[in-house]
C-alpha cells in the first residue's frame, strides 16, 4: 500500500467515524459524583498556600539546606539549560556544579538532603 492509499482510506475511516458516531458511546455511563479524596485534592491545590494536615514543615537547618539546594539547582539549570537539565542525570549535575564556579559544589548536607527527599515516602 502507497502512502497516497493509506491516507485516503485514514481520512475515509475518521470522516465516517464522526458523520455515524461510535456506538460504544451511546452506552457509556452516566457521570458520578467526584469522591472525598478528590474533592479533598482539588480543594488542597485551590488553597495551596494554606496550612493542611499532611503537610510537611522544615524548621530550622532543613530549610537552610533546601533554599541553598534549590538555589544551586536553580543556578545548574540556567548553566546548562532548562532543556538539558531535564535529561541530565543526577550525578551529571553534580559534576556541573561542581566545575562551574557560579554555582558551587553541592555539599554533603545538600546531597544527603536531596537523597532524603527523593526517596521519602510520600505514602505516610
Amino acid at each position: 500500500m502507497n502512502r497516497r492509499t493509506f491516507l485516503k482510506t485514514l481520512y475515509a475511516a475518521a470522516t465516517a467515524t464522526t458523520l455515524y458516531g461510535l456506538p460504544e458511546l451511546g452506552y457509556a455511563d452516566p457521570p458520578r459524583p467526584p469522591d472525598k479524596s478528590l474533592k479533598d485534592y482539588l480543594h488542597n491545590m485551590a488553597n495551596f498556600d494554606m496550612a493542611h494536615r499532611g503537610d510537611i514543615i522544615l524548621k530550622g537547618k532543613q530549610l537552610a539546606i533546601l533554599k541553598s539546594t534549590l538555589k544551586k539547582l536553580r543556578q545548574t539549570q540556567r548553566s546548562v539549560g532548562f532543556g538539558n537539565f531535564a535529561i541530565i542525570s543526577f550525578d551529571d549535575g553534580l559534576h556541573y556544579a561542581r566545575r562551574y564556579s557560579s554555582i558551587g559544589a553541592f555539599t554533603k548536607d545538600e546531597i544527603e538532603f536531596m537523597d532524603y527527599t527523593f526517596h521519602f515516602d510520600a505514602a505516610n
